[in-house]
């Protein structure tokens, strides 16, 4: 499905919306077994796996985008939707999501983080990711390739599996479906930007979820969090992509929330 902007897919029926962001570089599919285990729990929700603009099968985005820019796209493919929405985002996307909120308090009723922080992403692990992958090869005859390429480079084979994701086979070979020189101008022109005082204006409807071994919530982040009001669950075994490598326990974080959310499940 295919608003003007973001591609996305749909889980459930229910009257209650979660939109579903993914982080850098990624796709409205990186979120799926989570959105799967979910929409099984909780037949009351309806919940829309978007890719973010200048991501997977959205349009390019604007050569001065923003994470506002990304968070308007947002709000413009639940514009269709009269009740206000909670919107679920990882890394980027949990960045995304809270220019979401401060743009349109009324449409967003919460806002859970998945493994990040509001402030500057400077010296993150994705800063040189998106270094390697505008590094890699533009085109090759299969994706061992441009395996080869990550793997060379010390990434682990979940993460290049990630970020080949973002490849699409033409009849000739394999080429990159993205344009990765604007993401990493984005990235590196949005890694300064500090959203704490848009989290501390709604730490009241925001939660931060994080992987204990990840190093994209910091102890000083931990402490930031405590100091407005933020409540922070964490997954001690999990990375990154604590959805993936935690997914019970961000569901029952989740579904915990839920009911403060849009209230006891019908």
């Amino acid at each position: 499905m295919r608003s003007p902007m973001l591609a996305h897919l749909q889980r459930g029926h229910g009257p209650h919306r979660v939109l579903l962001l993914h982080g850098f570089l990624g796709s409205g599919r990186n979120l799926g077994a989570l959105a799967r285990a979910w929409s099984e729990r909780d037949p009351s929700l309806t919940l829309v796996q978007a890719d973010l603009l200048g991501h997977g099968r959205s349009l390019p985005m604007p050569e001065d985008a923003d994470l506002y820019t990304l968070g308007a796209a947002g709000l413009e493919l639940m514009a269709a939707h009269p009740e206000p929405f909670w919107v679920v985002g990882h890394s980027i996307g949990g960045r995304v999501a809270l220019t979401m909120r401060d743009q349109a308090p009324e449409r967003v009723r919460a806002v859970t983080l998945l493994d990040i922080a509001p402030g500057p992403t400077r010296g993150l692990p994705s800063t040189d990711i998106s270094r390697m992958l505008l590094e890699a090869p533009d085109e090759a005859p299969d994706r061992d390739t441009f395996a080869q390429f990550f793997r060379a480079r010390g990434l682990t084979r979940g993460l290049t599996d990630w970020l080949l994701m973002n490849l699409e086979h033409d009849g000739g070979g394999y080429r990159w479906r993205i344009d990765r020189a604007a993401l990493q101008a984005f990235h590196r022109r949005t890694g300064e930007t500090d959203l704490w005082p848009v989290a501390a204006a709604h730490a009241a409807v925001t939660r931060c979820i994080r992987g204990g071994a990840s190093t994209y919530v910091k102890a000083e982040d931990l402490e930031r969090y405590a100091a407005i009001g933020v409540p922070v669950e964490t997954a001690p075994e999990a990375g990154h992509f604590v959805h993936v490598d935690a997914t019970e326990a961000v569901l029952a974080a989740l579904v915990a929330q839920r009911a403060q959310v849009f209230g006891e499940a019908e």
